[in-house]
């Protein structure tokens, strides 16, 4: 009897899952500010400099971050506003920016 009430319960979240899956509005997001390729260059860089910044505190390592990434901006010859409206848009589209999240780790 407790092996088929467990039955019914994995049954019944499958079948919502697939229910609330199947509700989801499909994203469609618009052309990228940056191409993906140079978004995971950035990250990447971006990844590095705050592992670089780790060591230091409050102002100190606020103040190292803004420089990093003023010249990770020049080096990828972006701003960071492109950048945070590139990440703005894939957040509406995490199966999009959970991809590009792990070619990153993959690097």
């Amino acid at each position: 009897m407790k092996n088929k009430m467990n039955q019914y319960r994995v049954l019944f979240c499958a079948a919502l899952l697939s229910l609330l899956l199947a509700c989801q509005k499909k994203v469609t997001l618009g052309k990228l500010p940056i191409s993906e390729e140079k978004l995971i260059a950035i990250l990447l860089d971006t990844y590095i400099a705050e592992n670089a910044a780790q060591p230091y505190y409050g102002e100190e390592k606020d103040s190292l971050m803004e420089v990093y990434y003023a010249h990770i901006a020049t080096i990828h010859q972006v701003t960071l506003e492109q950048v945070n409206e590139t990440l703005d848009m894939l957040q509406k589209d995490p199966t999009k920016l959970d991809l590009v999240y792990s070619k990153v780790l993959e690097k």
